[in-house]
């Protein structure tokens, strides 16, 4: 499991755009991750599309050994 994009999206002085956040989540899958955690979609409309984006893309993707990483996404509850 691999937190990177949303940890990578919140470290100080740095955010990624929808094409890195992409790549990253695509290296990922490369690197056999079996969960890869997109970050909190209802923070904002982008990172709901881009959330989208990475599940179709990343998320159906099936390599040539049948792998396939489950795509998590992030949410928090309000008190």
């Amino acid at each position: 499991m691999d937190p990177a994009l949303p940890d990578g999206a919140q470290a100080p002085g740095r955010s990624m755009t929808r094409p890195e956040k992409l790549a990253v989540a695509r290296k990922l899958a490369d690197l056999g991750v079996n969960v890869i955690e997109v970050g909190f979609p209802t923070m904002s409309k982008n990172d709901l599309e881009t959330s989208k984006l990475i599940a179709r893309e990343v998320g159906n993707a099936v390599d040539e050994l049948g792998f396939v990483p489950a795509i998590g996404a992030l949410a928090r509850r309000e008190v």
